[in-house]
């Protein structure tokens, strides 16, 4: 700890003495620190982010192209990620759509040329969509666990990416907004922070993981007004690719979190998941 705290002090040019808190998030394998200077909190720390390289490059795309509110790093390198500290007010997803909306469309708005950037990088690819039938299919009895039968999620999405073939052009999305991510800071601005998921897909994936907190009597209201607000042409198909990506993701999720934490420590997610969107699952495949 202290030749991090030394370390710190030399990339920020400090001489007050400092004190390291560990920040511990709910479901993440990040090291993180609120860092005190004379008592209060002064800077929060990432340490060795798991995937940092795609976060530093994405604060670099973000300079040059602010599309996207956040609060940028005040010293990043290879093993650590220095950020003002600001107090934050976590903002559920479906609070947040105009917010969301507003982002995405000024992302469609750039000229095309930094696309590049990230279409080439292969850690920008978006594996859950591109491998989800691997995925499930080697990970059969964690995807039993949220779904009796995992070859149903299989063929729903097969006909599904067969019917909609990549209608809508790939760009960077965020790739995890939710309430942990969505933030509100304390003059009322939105934010979104951690970009660690970050990715080159379709638009409508940003929807993906939004949609699970969202209350399931909203689900089909929240993906209409998207779709209406959203600048992109094809509308009549627009919903389905949104729901696609939701089934993908949520199904992913429900694998990744049994993995990550063991099946008896992901039991209660599983189970609210299962609680709150069966219904609408069942709904989306039945009609393909």
């Amino acid at each position: 700890m202290k030749k991090l705290e030394t370390c710190l002090k030399e990339k920020l040019d400090l001489n007050e003495e400092i004190e390291l808190i560990r920040f511990n998030r709910h479901n993440t394998r990040n090291i993180s620190y609120t860092v005190n200077v004379k008592g209060e909190p002064t800077y929060f720390l990432k340490y060795k982010s798991k995937k940092g390289y795609k976060e530093r490059k994405v604060f670099d795309f973000l300079k040059n192209n602010p599309v996207i509110p956040t609060i940028f790093p005040l010293y990043m390198d290879k093993d650590i990620m220095v950020f003002p500290y600001k107090k934050l007010e976590d903002v559920n997803s479906e609070d947040g759509l105009d917010f969301i909306v507003n982002f995405q469309n000024s992302i469609l708005k750039l000229d095309k040329s930094f696309q590049s950037t990230f279409s080439s990088d292969p850690k920008f690819s978006n594996w859950k969509d591109e491998k989800f039938i691997a995925h499930l299919t080697e990970h059969y009895n964690e995807a039993s666990l949220f779904w009796e039968k995992p070859e149903e999620l299989v063929r729903y999405y097969i006909g599904a990416s067969n019917r909609l073939n990549d209608s809508f052009p790939k760009t960077l999305v965020h790739g995890d907004v939710h309430h942990k991510n969505l933030q509100r800071d304390e003059a009322g601005n939105y934010l979104l922070i951690d970009f660690e998921e970050c990715c080159y897909a379709s638009p409508t994936w940003e929807l993906s993981r939004a949609l699970m907190e969202v209350n399931p009597k909203d689900f089909d209201k929240f993906i209409k007004e998207y779709v209406e607000k959203i600048d992109l042409k094809g509308k009549d198909i627009l919903r389905d690719s949104v729901r696609k990506d939701f089934i993908v993701r949520i199904a992913s999720d429900a694998v990744g979190l049994q993995l990550m934490l063991g099946v008896e420590k992901s039991r209660y997610y599983i189970d609210f998941l299962k609680r709150n969107y069966t219904q609408k699952i069942k709904e989306i495949l039945s009609e393909g």
